[in-house]
């Protein structure tokens, strides 16, 4: 609730008051000019990373891994480039922290560090998933010891009327 406070009242007044602030020091139309300026920049940073993001996360596929890591950066980015065109300073900082590489990386390394975000490995086919928040496993779910490793073989059922319909005519 707190951070939602934060976000849809104490962040715009701030951001109108850094805007006004700025408008009396060099004047209404190079604040605008300013305000445009930094949205068009982003924008071209956005693009920018976005496809470079993209090609990363193309190459892991074609290795059979799934691109957690570039999937958290992209959702990041996207984030950035909707901050930078929210009209404002503070808004725009965040969104350079976001969109620029060697911010945004360690941000997305510190996430799985800490546990806000986790990634697991592959499965066969290259499928896997990430979580977000509060660690693993969750409430009631099945922890590490309850993980088995084992072979198993099929057997054909004995009696024709337990086999699947389509092998209910083979020998």
């Amino acid at each position: 609730m707190r951070l939602v406070f934060i976000l849809f009242i104490v962040l715009p007044i701030a951001e109108l008051m850094l805007l006004f602030k700025v408008g009396q020091t060099i004047g209404a139309i190079p604040t605008i000019a300013l305000v445009l300026f930094t949205a068009a920049v982003g924008i071209r940073i956005l693009k920018h990373q976005s496809r470079s993001t993209m090609q990363r996360a193309q190459e892991r596929l074609q290795g059979g891994e799934l691109p957690g890591f570039e999937v958290v950066e992209g959702v990041l980015s996207s984030v950035g480039g909707g901050l930078l065109l929210t009209p404002g300073f503070i808004t725009d900082l965040f969104a350079i922290v976001l969109l620029l590489p060697f911010t945004r990386r360690p941000l997305v390394q510190y996430l799985f560090k800490t546990g806000q975000m986790q990634a697991f490995g592959s499965f066969p086919g290259g499928f896997s998933f990430t979580r977000f928040g509060g660690g693993w496993p969750p409430h009631g779910g099945a922890s590490q010891k309850d993980v088995f490793e084992g072979e198993f073989t099929r057997e054909e059922p004995k009696s024709p009327s337990l086999r699947a319909p389509d092998e209910q005519n083979r020998p």
